[in-house]
């Protein structure tokens, strides 16, 4: 699927900082890939499944997997060195597997090789998208100091010597980052270390607004410059287990985020109906309110209308694809897989995804039985987002974007809820707890959607919803 280059979309930067540093060799030795941690649902459930899913690419042999790493010895060790490679280990992802080889000098390498890259599931889309996490990775760590895996070489074909496609990179040092979140044990006590990893963190991950757009989509590149980079349309996975068949969702790129928000809203209000037009009075009310939510939420916080601006954002900033030592401290961020430009109110500045998920439709408390516990309290994710928030003003000394981090966790949930009436009716109530405490929130979607507003009650409530939304440093006294 070869696609024109939007000469308009091409990337500015800011001037280029250093390059980054290598990680402390004392530090724990660990692997750089995505979900490394976590085994597909496949493997449990169903070994047939599972062989059609995977394919061969959990069992390619040791041997041929030496011969590509010595094909490519120069790019890896940077002169000729004697010596042999050595298996350390191999790990699933869902999506990915990771071969782990070692270097008689020490040298760690990861073999990341796709579940999709074999035979017929390859696809021309797969091959771009490839190609694009392996150079958006390098683009990182040329012009900012993020912590990320230095790719080493990348093939979209099946013609190399393991026979699947590929991304060979260096391999991070540390351990997941879960560990150091939830573990009890340890020489580091848990909340030291919990605050070790919000604030290097913090630290981290500035450094990825020198990488703005014109317009809002998924990060390209220019077919015949690795170097030259562009935003178009993006392509979504639509995830419904993990099925051997797959279907990808196509997302226009925009370049106005006010535009893109409304015609999702309309989209949504054709598929749902109107609120005018709704007889169950919870489904009018909760129309009507949402549609009051977002008209508030984008007086608050868009950016100018001309000249609007996109920066990076990770698909999936969550502690699986973040690395730590044994204290806490971030060594590495991973998976930067279906990267794309955003509007800033949730972009690079955003609170981390395990801190937001009180405000995901399908937040419950306590976990379903079986579903890891204590991850995060119900009265911590204020103070932890309250934590990071703080950090992250001070690791980039106020820069405009850290405005929008205390509430990038509603941004966030409002960008992602025009999609369904059930995602948009959460949003609404999770906004209505916070605005309209200790008042029942279904009880008022029906009121309105039975009565509509009284008096004055619509241009008072709008008001207040404009300070909820307004970014830290602009927000009003008294919400």
């Amino acid at each position: 699927m070869a696609a024109a280059v939007d000469r308009s979309s091409m990337m500015s930067l800011e001037a280029p900082l250093r390059s980054s540093e290598d990680n402390d060799s004392r530090r724990e030795s660990f692997h750089s890939c995505a979900s490394i941690d976590n085994s597909s649902i496949v493997e449990h459930s169903d070994p047939d499944l599972a062989q059609r899913y995977w394919g061969p690419t959990r069992d390619i042999s040791h041997r041929s997997i030496i011969s590509l790493l010595e094909s490519h010895a120069a790019a890896i060790h940077g002169d000729v060195v004697q010596g042999r490679w050595t298996f350390v280990d191999r790990k699933n992802g869902v999506y990915n597997v990771a071969y782990i080889f070692r270097f008689d000098n020490g040298t760690e390498v990861a073999l990341r090789v796709p579940a999709c890259g074999w035979g017929e599931r390859w696809n021309d889309l797969d091959a771009r998208l490839l190609r694009s996490t392996a150079l958006t990775m390098r683009l990182i760590g040329s012009f900012t100091t993020v912590p990320v895996p230095k790719v080493i070489t990348y093939d979209t074909s099946m013609e190399n010597d393991i026979g699947t496609p590929f991304i060979l990179m260096s391999c991070l040092r540390g351990q997941n980052a879960r560990i150091a979140w939830s573990s009890d044990h340890g020489r580091v006590p848990k909340e030291r270390r919990r605050q070790n990893l919000l604030r290097t963190l913090a630290e981290a991950i500035p450094d990825l607004s020198v990488l703005r757009f014109r317009k809002s989509g998924s990060l390209c590149f220019c077919e015949d410059d690795d170097t030259r980079c562009y935003v178009e349309d993006s392509w979504g996975l639509r995830v419904e287990g993990y099925v051997v068949k797959r279907t990808f969702k196509e997302e226009k790129a925009y370049t106005c985020t006010r535009d893109k928000v409304n015609s999702d809203v309309r989209e949504l209000l054709e598929l749902e109906g109107f609120a005018e037009g709704c007889k169950d009075d919870m489904k009018k009310g909760v129309l009507t309110l949402y549609q009051l939510m977002v008209k508030a939420w984008l007086d608050a916080v868009e950016s100018p209308h001309l000249g609007e601006e996109f920066v990076l954002a990770h698909a999936d900033f969550d502690l699986q694809n973040i690395m730590t030592d044994y204290e806490g401290n971030v060594t590495g961020i991973l998976d930067w897989d279906g990267v794309t430009a955003e509007p800033r109110q949730a972009s690079w500045a955003v609170i981390p995804r395990w801190l937001q998920s009180d405000w995901y439709p399908g937040y419950r408390w306590p976990p379903a039985v079986g579903v890891e516990y204590g991850m995060v309290k119900p009265d911590e994710y204020e103070k932890y987002r309250e934590d990071y928030t703080k950090y992250l003003w001070e690791a980039c000394e106020g820069h405009r974007d850290s405005t929008f981090t205390g509430k990038s966790h509603i941004h966030r949930a409002l960008l992602d809820s025009t999609s369904e009436y059930w995602t948009a009716s959460r949003f609404v109530q999770n906004v209505l707890a916070d605005v309209l405490p200790r008042v029942s929130t279904e009880s008022y979607c029906t009121e309105i959607g039975h009565c509509g507003f009284r008096e004055d009650e619509k241009e008072w409530l709008e008001a207040r919803l404009r300070r909820y939304f307004a970014p830290n440093s602009t927000r009003l006294q008294g919400v």
